[in-house]
Parts: C-alpha cells; sequence; structure tokens
C-alpha cells in the first residue's frame, strides 16, 4: 500500500530517525551504526564497479578507434612501396617501418604477396596468429581496392582485424599487401585507474558526512521541540496510552499538518487563479490584437495622445503618411512629429472645451509628408469611467476627392444655372419685344420666332440631359432592347445635324457599307448617343470645316464612327471629358455653349449596351470618336 507523504507523515518519520539514532540516551544507537555503515559499504563497491564498467567501455571505444586509425595509415603508408622492393634489400626499409608503427598499435602480422598471390615478404609479431584463413586471403588477394576483414582468433574467439591493399605500378597491379590487428587487452588494475577511483571514493564518503551532518543540523531544532513538549506533558498531563508520548506533541504536529495542508491549499488555489488569469490575458490579448487589426485597416488615420500630448499610438494609415513606425513616435511630444499649425492652434483652442466628448473638425494640408492634398482633421477628448480626461484621439482623413467633387458640383451648378439662364433671358426678351409690337416686319418677326424656337429646344435637350443625368445616377435609366436597323438609325442622326452643318458650311459626308448591321439595343437612347457626339462635332468644327460619318461592323461590333476638323483635344482633357459637368479650359472650347453633360450621358448608355467609346485627338488635328455597339443577337420571341 502506498504511504502518504504528507508533511505530517515526514514530520513523524523525522522524529523517529531523532528519536532512534540521534537521541544520546537511545541504547539501539550503537547497534544500529554498524548497519548503516554496511550499507554505505555496499552503496561505495556497486558505484565502483559502475564507474569502473563505463571507464572500461570507453578506453576500449577509443583503443579500437585508435587501433583501426593507425593500421589504416600503416597499410597505406606500405602500399606506397613498389612490389618489386620486398624482393630486393630494401626489405630492410620495410622492416624498420612496420617495427617502428607496430610497438603498442596490435600489429600481428604483415604479408606482401605478388601478382601471382605468392609471399615475397613477411613479418609476425605473434607465434599465436600467423595468418588469417584463407578465404580472408583469397577476398584480400582478389580485390582491387582497400578492403577491411573480421575474423576470430582460434581457442580464444578475440576479433582480429585484417586490412589489405593493392600495390600499383604505372596504373598496373603489381600486388597486394595485407596486415593483420588486435584490440591490446586493457588492465583493469592499473596505477591511473586505481588513482582515479580513489578519488571517486573519496568525494562520495564526504558528501555522505557532509549530508549526514546537515540532517542532524535541520532535525535539531525539532529535537528541541520533542524534548520540550516532553517536558510539559510529564509535568502537566498524564501519559497516554500510546507508550507514554504526549498529547501536547502530537498537538503540535498537527496543527503543524493543518498549516501545511492550508498552505497547500492555497498554493493550489493561487495555481488555479493563475490559469484563470492566464486564459483572460490570452483572450485580452487576441481580442487587443484585433482591435489593432481593425484599427489598422481603416480607411483613416488614429492618433491618441495623454495628458500632455504625447503620442501612445497611430495606426498604420498614420504610420504610412508620415512614413514612420509607432516605435519611432511612442511618447514622443504631437507637435514634434507632426508640425501643423493649424492643428496646433485647434488643440490649443479644444483644451478649453470643458464637456468630454466634444469633438472639433478642421481642414488642414500637410506639406512635408503629402503636398497637393487636403484632410479633414477632428479632435475628440477621451475620458475614463468617472469623466477625467486621459487623453485626446485625433482622427485624419483624406478629403481631397471630396473637395473635388463639392467644387465640381459647385462648378456643375453654376453652370448649368447659366445654361438655363441665357436661353431664358433670350426667350423673354424676344417674347416682350414680338409682343409689344416693336418688330412689324415679317422677315424680322420670322429670325426672332426662329430664335425663340432654337433657344426652347436647347432648353429641351439641357433639361432632358439633366433628367437622364439623375435617372442614370439613381439607376433607373434601363435599356429597352429591340430590334434595331442601322440605316434608319445612321439617317435618322444624320438628318439631325445636317441643317446645322450647313449654317457653318462645314462639308458633312457620310460613309455607308454595303450591308448594314443589325443591333439589338435601345433605338432612342443610341440616338442620344450619338447626336450628341455629332452635335459636338458641328459645334467645335470651324465654318468651311469637315465632319466624316460613318457606320461599319468589325469581329460582330457595329462601329459609329465621327471625325471632325478643328482644334482637337490635348493629351490631358481625354481622361476626362466624360466626366459630368466637365469643361476644358481650352479657348476654342470655352467659347461655346454647353452644359458638359453630353460626352457623360453617351458614356453611361454606350455601357449599359456593354459597348465603350474612344477618342483619338491631338491639339490642332482631328478629332476621331468610335461608338464600339456589341451585335448581339436578336429573337423575334424577344420582344
Amino acid at each position: 500500500m502506498k504511504k502518504n507523504l504528507s508533511p505530517y507523515y515526514l514530520i513523524n518519520t523525522m522524529f523517529k530517525f531523532n528519536k532512534k539514532f540521534i537521541d544520546p540516551e537511545n541504547s539501539d544507537r550503537q547497534n544500529k551504526i554498524p548497519l548503516i555503515a554496511i550499507s554505505i559499504l555496499i552503496v561505495l563497491i556497486i558505484g565502483i564497479i559502475i564507474i569502473t564498467k563505463f571507464q572500461l567501455k570507453q578506453e576500449e571505444k577509443e583503443k579500437r578507434t585508435g587501433v583501426l586509425n593507425n593500421s589504416l595509415q600503416l597499410i597505406n603508408l606500405i602500399s606506397m612501396y613498389p612490389i618489386k622492393d620486398f624482393e630486393t634489400d630494401k626489405r630492410d626499409l620495410f622492416f624498420k617501418t612496420l617495427i617502428n608503427n607496430s610497438l603498442n598499435s596490435g600489429l600481428l602480422y604483415c604479408y606482401a604477396h605478388d601478382l601471382t598471390g605468392k609471399v615475397i615478404a613477411s613479418f609476425t609479431m605473434s607465434d599465436s596468429v600467423k595468418d588469417s584463413p584463407w578465404e580472408i586471403q583469397r577476398s584480400s588477394l582478389f580485390s582491387m581496392w582497400l578492403t577491411k576483414q573480421t575474423f576470430n582468433e582460434p581457442g580464444t574467439g578475440k576479433a582480429i582485424y585484417e586490412y589489405a591493399k593493392p600495390v600499383f605500378e604505372n596504373n598496373q597491379k603489381t600486388g597486394t599487401v595485407r596486415i593483420g590487428f588486435q584490440v591490446p587487452e586493457i588492465v583493469v588494475f592499473k596505477g591511473e585507474r586505481l588513482s582515479h577511483l580513489s578519488m571517486i571514493v573519496f568525494l562520495i564518503l564526504a558528501t555522505i558526512i557532509l549530508f549526514y551532518y546537515g540532517v542532524l543540523i535541520v532535525i535539531k531544532p525539532l529535537q528541541k521541540i520533542m524534548k520540550n513538549s516532553k517536558k510539559i506533558i510529564h509535568s502537566s498531563v498524564p501519559e497516554s496510552n500510546n507508550g507514554g508520548q504526549g498529547t501536547n506533541i502530537v498537538n503540535i504536529i498537527g496543527e503543524l499538518n493543518k498549516s501545511f495542508s492550508n498552505i497547500q491549499d492555497r498554493i493550489t488555489r493561487i495555481e488555479s487563479e493563475n490559469i484563470e488569469l492566464s486564459t483572460k490575458m490570452g483572450a485580452i490579448s487576441f481580442e487587443k490584437d484585433q482591435i489593432i487589426n481593425l484599427l489598422n485597416s481603416l480607411s483613416f488615420g488614429i492618433i491618441t495622445t495623454d495628458l500632455h500630448d504625447n503620442i501612445n499610438y497611430i495606426n498604420d494609415y498614420i504610420s504610412n503618411l508620415i512614413g514612420r513606425q509607432l516605435k519611432d513616435v511612442l511618447d514622443q511630444p504631437f507637435d514634434q512629429i507632426i508640425e501643423n499649425d493649424d492643428i496646433a492652434l485647434s488643440i490649443l483652442q479644444f483644451e478649453q472645451i470643458e464637456t468630454a466628448g466634444n469633438g472639433k473638425n478642421i481642414e488642414t494640408t500637410f506639406p512635408n509628408f503629402s503636398p497637393g492634398e487636403t484632410f479633414g482633421v477632428s479632435l475628440y477628448n477621451l475620458t475614463d469611467k468617472s469623466g477625467e480626461s486621459i487623453g485626446k484621439m485625433i482622427l485624419v482623413k483624406n478629403i481631397t476627392f471630396q473637395k473635388m467633387g463639392e467644387k465640381t458640383q459647385q462648378e456643375f451648378i453654376s453652370h448649368v444655372s447659366h445654361e438655363l439662364l441665357t436661353p431664358l433671358t433670350t426667350i423673354k426678351s424676344y417674347n416682350e419685344m414680338l409682343m409689344d409690337g416693336e418688330i412689324d416686319k415679317e422677315e424680322m418677326q420670322k429670325e426672332f420666332y426662329n430664335t425663340i424656337s432654337e433657344e426652347t429646344s436647347r432648353l429641351t435637350r439641357l433639361i432632358q440631359n439633366l433628367l437622364n443625368i439623375s435617372r442614370i445616377e439613381t439607376g433607373e435609366l434601363v435599356i429597352n432592347r429591340d430590334f434595331v436597323r442601322t440605316e434608319l438609325l445612321f439617317e435618322d442622326c444624320a438628318a439631325a445635324i445636317n441643317a446645322s452643318a450647313l449654317n457653318k458650311n462645314i462639308s458633312f459626308q457620310k460613309l455607308l457599307p454595303d450591308t448594314f448591321p443589325s443591333l439589338n439595343g435601345d433605338k432612342e437612347l443610341l440616338k442620344v448617343s450619338i447626336n450628341n457626339i455629332l452635335n459636338n462635332a458641328v459645334k467645335y468644327t470651324p465654318e468651311g470645316g469637315r465632319i466624316s460619318f460613318s457606320l461599319y461592323e468589325y469581329n460582330n461590333t457595329v462601329t459609329f464612327e465621327v471625325i471632325n476638323t478643328g482644334g482637337g483635344i490635348s493629351k490631358n482633357d481625354i481622361p476626362r471629358i466624360f466626366d459630368k459637368s466637365y469643361r476644358s479650359d481650352d479657348k476654342h472650347v470655352s467659347e461655346q455653349y454647353g452644359s458638359g453633360l453630353g460626352l457623360a450621358i453617351t458614356s453611361e448608355i454606350i455601357n449599359l449596351h456593354g459597348g465603350e467609346v474612344e477618342v483619338q485627338s491631338e491639339p490642332g488635328k482631328e478629332t476621331c470618336f468610335k461608338i464600339n455597339i456589341p451585335k448581339g443577337e436578336y429573337y423575334l420571341e424577344d420582344k
């Protein structure tokens, strides 16, 4: 049965040991000491045997390795002599080499054979083993490279190793050299080993003695407690039935056991709390990493500072903006890392706000970090649970495109207002003059009526374009696909601008294919998009210029192509001409009226048909617009 190793059991055991072996009044002490001495002696003998056996194995291993290495060197050295030298007077040099290398090397024999296997020189160190078995010799004599073989000595069974190596002259084998050796026996009782074992025995005895007296020193205070307890028991309490042992020492040991148990319980509880705390810390660390990853993925910058405006966090957006990592700016003053007078003034004003959480928004630039861009900066006050301020949070967002959009929107509203006001003013003026009878000539009246009609048409087109833009932006512009005859669509578009081209004395050329392709699309919307490009061609072609309008099919794509002479379009303007309300600063463009909506509507309509609009132009050269629309398939049941 397994014993209980509780503190109570250990203390009882130590008291019993003290009582039997340490107490000078115990008569059995003298009988126990010889038993201890015998036990120590047995332990020492077993230890010496184990250590000696280990040393012998190590020494045997080292000696065998050394003998193998020496023998390999010897066979390589001997095989360097030509085989004919073993038959002449140079044989003495051969034997001298063997004698110098055989001392303490375990060499047993050495033979030199000619090509036929005949022994022409021999050297033996032992009468017990003069040569190897015939099968070993045969394997050695017929080998063309270094061989190593092992056989057992007859009678003793000891291992004998043989090395054999062929002798070559002029790349031809002329003979073989064989050597046999045996690992010398290891002497067990030699002076060096005995002195080493003596030192180990001395260290073990010294350790046991020191341990013994150390135990005495540790148990001595407990011995005093036991003696004092005996005095208390004899003076105040009768002896118990357990052989005279007092109850007070039992109580003391019980109290100690209870204290140890309480300590053990507390340690267990602390360990459990540590495990729980470690789990919570791991969860908090994971959540922290998730929050950091979330903040780093935001498309705006976050900076947090302490009460003294020292930075304690920036996300990746700010890090990329200023070109510095968090570790480089941590605990650094904000105004030294990001030098910006607008933000510095806002922070100074913001600190005067007493209400927690109040924000302040400004617009500023960072010429040193991102020139030419505008940023929106928001300041917020950070507070703890009690409402006390603990720092600030600064949000930085790039609003360059937003500002450009606002500017474009303002320009669009201003431009559209102008486009609406101009024809309305003309219509109102001409109408008032006609109503007042100021124009009495019939030809002049017709001219006024034509002008009013043109301006009304201009207003109608502008309003229709505005409605189309609104429908495009809200996603309400839907194409009604149907069979489209391109020859009719082409003629309708050409007829719509024919009069305008004649008024400006513009040569209008139509290029038609032999066979007209068909389309599956919305004819009215396609007419709007093609007319927008044709109207622009008439508008920006000077008097006496030329416009070419053609239709053709290529790779299942129907193309409407418009080429006109004029000032051309600059490389910077081409990417933006399809933007809503964009108008170039070019003089020959700004002189003409227009809302900047036509090409934007054209691009959207063609995109809805799965096509594209291409532009090829250079300043001072012809301009070419191509409307490419996939031909598609049309089925009667699609109607």
